[in-house]
């Protein structure tokens, strides 16, 4: 009588997700796409999404703005030498406007993760950054919005802030999947920002209110005519 051996099985590994898996992931199934990609952070990708979502809206807005100011400067009177140009001013401004948004969102992410931290989070910046920068793809939503609002359509503010509510939910998921916090702590994490800007806000306003007294008490001092 033949005896077969033991039946040797072999573990075949899960192949990573490509990057269309991971963006519908997001959008559809967005907990259990960011507790798999926190175990390897597309850094990359995640960057690239909150990238290229900043420059849609800038080129969306832009041009929102140029064609209101070409309206406004219709049927005045050029100046010798002096050439009223609105588009010359979109490459500039829409270069600040990117620059300055991605500077904010990625100081949110920071702000985010080092909230996190102190609240016992034990996730790492890679993961927080790539995660996050993923959170953000809804916002390229606002493109459409946007244009909609530009071609007359009013009563779009419902859809503005579902977008956000929506980002807002995403970074939630991350900050749970990197640094594994409970509900409660991972929603103070996404209140970090909020809290160092009125931290911020205080003594500003403090000096200013200081200065503004001082200048009426200048003004005060002096002679009425």
């Amino acid at each position: 009588m033949h005896h077969e051996g033991p039946q040797q099985t072999q573990d075949w590994e899960t192949p990573p997700p490509g990057w269309l898996d991971i963006l519908a992931g997001v959008l559809f199934s967005p907990r259990a796409t960011f507790e798999r990609a926190a175990q390897q952070p597309p850094l990359g990708l995640g960057v690239l999404v909150l990238v290229l979502v900043y420059l849609v809206n800038s080129v969306v807005q832009i041009r929102g703005v140029t064609g209101s100011l070409a309206g406004d400067l219709t049927g005045i009177p050029e100046m010798p030498g002096f050439a009223l140009d609105p588009g010359a001013l979109a490459g500039p401004v829409m270069l600040f406007m990117l620059v300055a948004g991605g500077l904010i969102a990625f100081t949110t992410i920071a702000l985010i993760h080092l909230g996190a931290g102190l609240l016992g989070g034990t996730g790492h910046g890679r993961a927080m950054t790539a995660l996050a920068g993923l959170a953000f793809l809804p916002v390229a939503l606002e493109a459409p919005v946007t244009l909609l609002a530009e071609a007359g359509v009013r009563g779009l503010w419902p859809a503005s802030l579902a977008i956000y509510l929506w980002n807002a939910y995403l970074l939630y998921r991350a900050v749970r999947a990197v640094h594994r916090l409970p509900r409660w702590r991972a929603v103070a994490a996404l209140l970090t920002p909020f809290v160092m800007l009125l931290l911020a806000l205080v003594p500003a306003l403090y000096l200013f209110g200081a200065v503004f007294v001082e200048v009426l008490q200048q003004f005060g001092d002096l002679p009425l005519p």
